[in-house]
């Protein structure tokens, strides 16, 4: 873009830096692809946050879950879906988001998983992270770009 005046590239600029303060242009998308990576981990993997396998079911609750149709090659955390449903983006402060659980119950449940399994598993990897600071950066390159 070729400007007329300086005037005229700061109010690009200015443009700009208040579309990047818009949590919808960058976060929300940063954060559905999060979601998207950590439900996919779990549930298509069996994977925790730090890359392990969540576990294996016992021979009993993997003969319980095969009688209902569940898949039993790993923990996937999914019995009703009703705790991995609940898993969305939420508000973290007043012009904030981030992910989380909307019911207490739900949040329980998880919590009371980690527990059992040993450490975290509804953060991101390291490499889902990195993933996801890629396309923060390449949302925030375009929307600059677009200025100049």
């Amino acid at each position: 873009m070729i400007f007329n005046s300086t005037e005229e590239f700061l109010a690009a600029q200015n443009r700009a830096f208040e579309e990047l303060k818009d949590v919808d242009k960058v976060l929300r998308g940063a954060l559905f692809d999060s979601l998207a990576l950590i439900k996919g981990r779990i549930q298509q993997d069996g994977q925790n946050s730090g890359g392990g396998n969540i576990g294996t079911y016992s021979k009993k609750w993997a003969k319980f879950r095969s009688s209902i149709g569940r898949q039993t090659g790993h923990i996937d955390l999914t019995l009703s879906g009703d705790m991995m449903r609940n898993f969305s983006i939420i508000p973290d402060g007043s012009d904030a988001l981030g992910l989380g659980f909307t019911s207490d119950l739900e949040s329980d449940k998880a919590s009371g998983n980690e527990e059992r399994y040993g450490g975290a598993i509804f953060e991101l990897t390291s490499e889902e992270e990195a993933f996801i600071e890629g396309e923060i950066n390449k949302k925030v390159a375009d929307i600059l770009n677009k200025a100049n």
